[in-house]
């Protein structure tokens, strides 16, 4: 868990990496696509090397911190053996993250659901292979070689994007790709007219900047006005979800237990709100700031992110209702698999109800938190999150004395989320459909936040 934290912490370059690359692909502006993807990947190698410089200098220290006393030395010794091959690989492991929002940006789904499937096949191979005779040495080994198996697939793809943005900013050929998403038709990446496709003798033709660079100063800052409040959003769901198991321990061994069973479960269901999340952050910016920019030349009409809203709506719908209804059966059915005991069970039929109501609602809570994000609207989210914490944690003071309340505590979490993200989303489309940009002014402007690709 300290690697996965580790690595989750910088999740927010892979955020604002969809974000920006949207917005570049709605002005058509490739020669600042090509740089700014270029320094993305290299603060991405950058914050990798960092973090395995750390678990190779302060490792022991941070897993004893982290498992507290009750490890034996030992352990912490395979564990810190665990962290160091991982560590080795953590470059490659963020450089990856970047690499499948830069994808998914451009519509590309295939080639990260190939790179998963590679690296998944990998890992189980490795795992069968290594694991009986290196141990946990050799579960991180097999991990590391699936992503670095991985990454390449995704940079590979990365590269032949780049070179085509390349070719469109050295001639006059226009991309298809922000019509077709707003037409509704989720059709991949980058087309030209066949006159301007590639010609890569043409005369106009311009080097590529490099797979990686180091960002200027001033690059460096701009990437953080975009990038410092999502990432504060992250360590404010981070402290969220850590204090509900630190209340959970307080009620006694049994219901620690029950809620790490009860939380597995819901994270796995999650996964599946949290691909509306994905998507919205995928198709949103793209349509939002190419209706942005027609304001300027004709009369605004916000009806395709109405539209796109609406189909996320139902698609989010369908997705709650599925993870409600599957969490009862699977933690009655197949609680046994996770070592679910008679007096847990117990436990878990008074707060299984709570967490189905939870995952019901969950994919509109990404679904309005992310649009927040793709239209930029970055302080107020910010914001939004400070009250968040004080409200929970307002909740586990005083309104969570047992392990049902707990997970009413979970469900009052994106309660309260939803309350402060819906209206404010709403209130943003409808200002800015009718042409008031007042609602834009309380985010991170779109002026500041455009990162210096320079």
């Amino acid at each position: 868990m300290l690697m996965d934290n580790a690595i989750f912490l910088t999740y927010f370059l892979s955020i604002a990496t969809t974000n920006e690359i949207a917005k570049g692909l709605a002005s058509k502006d490739y020669s600042k696509l090509q740089t700014f993807s270029s320094q993305v990947l290299g603060l991405s190698a950058i914050l990798g090397a960092i973090i395995s410089l750390t678990i190779v200098a302060f490792g022991k220290p941070l897993l004893q911190a982290f498992v507290g006393t009750s490890a034996s030395p030992a352990l912490i010794g395979r564990a810190l053996r665990y962290c160091q091959i991982r560590g080795v690989v953590t470059p490659l492991a963020i450089v990856n993250m970047v690499s499948q929002s830069l994808c998914m940006a451009t519509l590309d789904t295939r080639t990260p659901a190939y790179a998963v499937l590679t690296a998944s096949i990998v890992n189980i191979i490795g795992d069968f292979a290594l694991v009986p005779s290196m141990g946990m040495a050799g579960a991180a080994l097999a991990t590391a070689v699936a992503t670095t198996t991985s990454t390449l697939i995704l940079l590979r793809r990365v590269s032949n994007i780049r070179s085509e943005w390349n070719s469109l900013s050295s001639t006059s050929g226009n991309a298809t790709q922000i019509s077709q998403v707003i037409d509704g038709i989720p059709m991949i990446a980058i087309t030209t007219n066949n006159n301007t496709t590639s010609n890569l003798m043409d005369q106009n033709y311009q080097k590529p900047s490099p797979l990686f660079s180091i960002p200027s100063s001033s690059a460096l800052w701009e990437l953080f006005l975009l990038g410092g409040p999502i990432f504060g959003c992250i360590i404010g769901k981070v402290i969220c979800y850590s204090a509900m198991t630190l209340r959970a321990a307080k009620f006694g061994v049994t219901s620690m237990a029950s809620h790490n069973f009860l939380l597995r479960m819901f994270l796995f269901m999650a996964t599946f709100g949290d691909a509306v999340g994905n998507a919205t952050q995928t198709f949103l910016p793209g349509v939002w700031f190419h209706q942005r920019q027609r304001r300027k030349k004709e009369s605004p009409s916000f009806r395709p992110v109405r539209h796109l809203m609406k189909r996320l709506c139902m698609v989010g719908a369908f997705m709650g209702l599925s993870s409600k209804l599957a969490i009862g059966q699977v933690v009655e059915k197949f609680g046994f698999m996770g070592g679910v005991t008679s007096s847990m069970a117990a436990l878990l039929d008074n707060a299984q109800p709570w967490a189905g109501w939870t995952l019901l609602i969950y994919p509109f809570v990404v679904m309005v938190e992310q649009s927040l994000v793709a239209t930029r609207d970055l302080m107020y989210l910010l914001r939004s999150y400070l009250f968040t914490m004080v409200f929970h944690f307002g909740c586990l003071r005083w309104l969570t004395n047992s392990f049902s309340e707990l997970w009413r505590t979970i469900f009052l979490f994106q309660v309260i989320r939803i309350v402060q993200f819906v209206p404010r989303t709403l209130q943003k489309i409808i200002f800015d459909e009718n042409g008031n940009t007042s609602g834009s002014s309380e985010g991170v402007g779109e002026s500041k936040t455009s990162v210096s690709m320079d």
